[in-house]
């Protein structure tokens, strides 16, 4: 599903550089659990990330896209 609507792999998420990526709190909504949005770099390209973490550190990826452009801003500023 994610291909479909993103045109990436959920599988990708294994190569996001977490130790650059500035992180938010998804609270938007209750999802009955803690999610994360991440925006770092994959392929020299800036992506937003939504994951939780299922467990010591273990990540469940939710989606993965192209950052957009107020994305993109705010990486920068940060």
């Amino acid at each position: 599903m994610n291909i479909r609507d993103h045109g990436i792999s959920l599988r990708r998420a294994e190569d996001f550089d977490m130790s650059v990526a500035n992180f938010d709190l998804d609270d938007r909504e209750d999802y009955g659990e803690i999610r994360w949005n991440a925006i770092s770099f994959l392929d020299a390209r800036l992506y937003s990330l939504t994951f939780t973490e299922v467990r010591d550190g273990v990540i469940r990826a939710i989606s993965l896209r192209k950052a957009t452009t107020p994305e993109r801003r705010r990486y920068g500023q940060a």
